[in-house]
């Protein structure tokens, strides 16, 4: 169990380093007041109260795993602990959510984002009537006495609706950032977006690893389980978080995904351009025809006023440009 104290307190100081370094960055250093910055800060809250359950509970089961009045106040303890661990869990997916939406912007895989979005929104509340509904009354969840005790979790039909409810908007939130990599050259911001995103793979591997152990040894797993879960919590305030610490990691992802959905709007504006623009040239000539008796316009004049204006064009509807890194520089 003090390989379990330690591995939790690794876990935690991670996420508070991750989390400490965002904010910094994000909110005092760039003035970013944004909902995310603010979900991942409860997000962490709501695991630092999470992880200090568990430390208590596991002090509780080093000193005596017999005493049925420890037995009592741990079983207790076990009961609350859902509220904060699926708290810290659904802040960190609707962190994560509008990450992907405001990165997805012109791909199919935007719809899909926003609907993920709401059933986040909606499961969250929905995964803490379910549990509180699950065993009446809620006493009996910390009750040792089989004949009033709840069944174990692994029997319990509410235990596993939330989880399939967990796992699915987990996979959600994995896919959905992957269709905008199509539009990304770079191979470096390619890794970069996979290896991110990859873990929250390892979070679900992770929630699979408690469930089974569980499921084979729901008494004797108790402290493992504890472990596991603050693992997962961990990696999920990570995978919320780590890809808004760097702007640069934003703005690049955020131009090439922006890039494929409004090229084909810059190619028709600038097409316009150039039409609306050689009638103003064409009506020019006509005048200055006029004005001067007769006199035209020399070959080189009109030569020199087209390039001029192809450059305009070009400077403007360029994907790479200066005002589009002007535009993203000032979001």
């Amino acid at each position: 169990m003090a390989t379990g104290q330690v591995v939790n307190g690794l876990a935690m100081a991670t996420a508070a380093v991750v989390v400490a370094t965002r904010v910094y960055l994000r909110i005092f250093k760039e003035k970013r007041y944004a909902p995310e910055e603010f979900l991942i800060i409860l997000a962490l809250i709501f695991y630092v109260v999470l992880g200090g359950i568990q430390a208590y509970m596991l002090g509780l089961l080093e000193r005596s795993s017999t005493d049925p009045l420890v037995a009592i106040e741990v079983k207790t303890y076990f009961a609350f602990i859902p509220f904060a661990y699926v708290g810290s869990l659904y802040l960190s997916k609707l962190a994560i959510i509008l990450f992907h939406i405001q990165l997805t912007e012109g791909f199919w895989v935007n719809k899909v984002a926003k609907k993920t979005m709401w059933a986040v929104v909606v499961l969250w509340p929905f995964t803490y009537i379910l549990y509180s509904v699950g065993c009446l009354p809620f006493s009996h969840r910390w009750s040792i006495d089989p004949a009033t005790a709840c069944k174990p979790l692994v029997e319990s039909w509410d235990f596993w609706a939330t989880w399939a409810m967990h796992i699915g908007t987990d996979l959600m939130l994995v896919a959905i950032p992957f269709p905008a990599l199509q539009s990304i050259k770079d191979l470096k911001l390619r890794l970069a977006i996979s290896g991110v995103y990859a873990l929250g793979l390892v979070g679900i591997v992770v929630s699979t690893v408690r469930i089974i152990l569980m499921s084979i040894d729901p008494e004797k797993s108790i402290d493992r389980s504890i472990t596991i879960s603050s693992v997962e919590t961990s990696v999920h305030i990570m995978v919320a978080t780590i890809p808004g610490i760097s702007s640069t990691f934003i703005k690049r992802y955020s131009n090439r995904s922006s890039n494929k959905g409004s090229s084909s709007g810059r190619s028709r504006a600038a097409g316009g351009i150039i039409a609306s623009s050689s009638r103003r040239l064409g009506a020019q000539l006509s005048k200055s025809n006029n004005q001067s008796g007769g006199a035209s316009m020399t070959t080189g004049e009109v030569t020199r006023h087209s390039i001029e204006l192809e450059g305009s064009v070009s400077r403007n509807s360029s994907p790479f440009g200066a005002s589009t890194d002007d535009i993203v520089a000032k979001q």
